[in-house]
């Protein structure tokens, strides 16, 4: 069963279900469409639910993708500090992690869309440090970037998908990622924790 949940966001709160529609997933496998107008009619079906729950007609989204077209990749990128005080700004965190995408082998981005750019650790002149570089001191900086990609064919059939079906897309996250914000909490985030999402073709 595929599911969609309207939220409602205030300025100071968080955001909650305001409605929640559901339809038999058609048009798919293993997270791909491969019938398009299959998949257009599951996605009305569950979006009228979750319109007439909620009261209001929903016109954009931030969607989840899954399924085997997902992956990850870590990468490294170094950059020299050319301030001269030496002190490591927020556009040299940026330099160093667009550093550590051309990184990527071509073998493994390829085809693909990162949705994720998540930096792991940093180093400044070849010691780690703990939290964030910026406002530190030094000569060069390094980062571990975690990307996360999927299938450059199977995002743009999902938007072709969703715009047929009058659905604005304001985002995509990747699954496994969107249900850890939700699920786990910090402590377990902290102390380090497995979450599988067990599906009927692909578990992640």
């Amino acid at each position: 069963m595929r599911h969609l949940l309207s939220v409602s966001e205030g300025e100071r709160e968080l955001p909650k279900v305001v409605g929640v529609g559901f339809a038999e997933s058609r048009g798919l496998r293993h997270g791909h469409v491969l019938n398009q107008a299959d998949a257009i009619k599951s996605v009305k079906q569950a979006l009228s639910q979750a319109s007439k729950a909620a009261g209001f007609e929903i016109k954009k989204a931030i969607v989840s993708i899954g399924g085997i077209g997902l992956s990850s990749v870590t990468s490294s990128g170094t950059v020299v500090i050319t301030r001269a005080d030496s002190e490591i700004t927020e556009l040299d965190v940026k330099k160093a992690m667009e550093t550590s995408q051309q990184e990527i082998p071509v073998s493994l981005s390829q085809n693909r869309t990162i949705l994720h750019t998540i930096p792991l650790s940093f180093k400044v002149d070849g010691r780690v440090i703990l939290g964030k570089p910026e406002g530190l001191k030094g000569s060069k900086l390094e980062v571990k970037t975690l990307f996360i990609t999927c299938f450059e064919n199977h995002v743009n059939d999902l938007l072709e998908t969703l715009g047929e079906a009058s659905i604005e897309v304001e985002d995509l996250v990747a699954a496994p990622l969107a249900a850890s914000l939700v699920t786990l909490s910090r402590q377990q985030k902290m102390a380090g924790v497995v979450l599988a999402n067990i599906g009927s073709e692909t578990v992640s």
